[in-house]
């Protein structure tokens, strides 16, 4: 059940900072719909990305029985993390190709992944304490 909050935790921190980057470079780009944006933003991915909730978990039980200290557990998550969210990306360029624009969805995969490094970096303590010795792992 620990392992579900982390990733809980990771997934909502990455959504909303994906969101509040994408806002900053809206505001940066000088588009008159900033707040806009940014609330379907928001709100659109909560909706859509609800689904990887459950693969996030995954890679987070994976990464607790990895043979690694905490630092390349969490790297390993990291990593793993990232190549997920380039599959997404791939996922929604399959469905909407036609709608889509490989730069934007390339910069999109770029913000996401920074927005994800920001998580996981501020859900480390929780990660660290999840790897202690004192709790057992999740079977």
């Amino acid at each position: 059940m620990k392992t579900f909050f982390i990733s809980l935790k990771i997934w909502a921190k990455t959504v909303f900072l994906n969101a509040c980057l994408l806002g900053l470079g809206a505001v940066y780009s000088k588009e008159p719909e900033v707040f806009d944006t940014l609330l379907v933003l928001l709100i659109g991915g909560f909706l859509i990305t609800a689904p990887l909730l459950l693969f996030i978990e995954k890679l987070v039980r994976l990464s607790l029985r990895m043979p690694y200290g905490i630092n390349a557990r969490i790297a390993l998550l990291f990593f793993s993390l990232v190549i997920l969210i380039m599959f997404f990306y791939l996922f929604m360029v399959w469905l909407f190709g036609d709608h889509l624009e490989i730069k934007g969805i390339l910069s999109l995969t770029g913000v996401t992944s920074v927005a994800l490094l920001i998580a996981v970096l501020t859900t480390r303590k929780s990660l660290i304490k999840i790897n202690t010795p004192q709790n057992e792992l999740i079977k």
